[in-house]
């Protein structure tokens, strides 16, 4: 870019009408909001780990985060997907639990080996305690078995402090649209279909 120009930019005129003076307020708190926000950062070695992972009845999300020398957490990546059709009859504390499960899977490059345990965030109490619970299904047994060669610990945090996977689960594209038929009817003729007789209604 020529010098010429960028010298122009530089002296342009501040603007004396209220119009103008309001648009340049404007484009300035734009401009601030653009270089404030939290904008991805790099991966760091050797710096805390944040995963804040969270569930809905349709959706599953994460959030990954290192903190940095000055104390401040940036996102590094962010996960989500909506819930496969077996998926959505989970119930809470395995909705929950795929979210980490999922989180883990996609960054195990950055996860695997960490020096600190990597903190995992939820708004699912009792996932506190999924290390150290005796009696699991089978599906938690094969999640149990892949999560434990990190070093994590799962943290509980009330949902109302989590907002920010929280806000991906809950996107207006994620649940059914208007005129669809609803997860629940699908599963539920899906399920019947299964297990009635085929001659009946005949």
């Amino acid at each position: 870019m020529s010098k010429e120009k960028v010298q122009t930019v530089l002296e342009w005129l501040v603007p004396r009408k209220v119009k103008d003076i309001s648009c340049q307020e404007a484009f300035e708190n734009l401009k601030t909001a653009f270089t404030s926000a939290p904008i991805l950062a790099h991966w760091e070695p050797n710096r805390p780990i944040i995963v804040e992972t969270d569930a809905s009845d349709y959706a599953i999300a994460a959030i990954l985060s290192i903190q940095t020398v000055d104390g401040e957490i940036h996102p590094l990546a962010f996960l989500s997907r909506t819930l496969h059709t077996v998926e959505l009859n989970y119930d809470t504390h395995d909705k929950e639990l795929l979210a980490i499960f999922e989180a883990f899977k996609a960054w195990r490059h950055y996860l695997e080996g960490s020096g600190d345990p990597v903190d995992v965030v939820t708004d699912h109490k009792n996932l506190e305690y999924f290390s150290t619970t005796k009696i699991l299904t089978r599906r938690q047994v094969r999640w149990s078995e892949y999560l434990h060669q990190f070093n994590m610990v799962i943290r509980f945090r009330p949902g109302k402090l989590g907002e920010k996977p929280d806000s991906i689960t809950r996107r207006w594209d994620v649940y059914p649209k208007e005129g669809d038929i609803g997860y629940t009817q699908v599963l539920l003729v899906w399920n019947l279909q299964k297990i009635l007789p085929m001659n009946i209604g005949a």
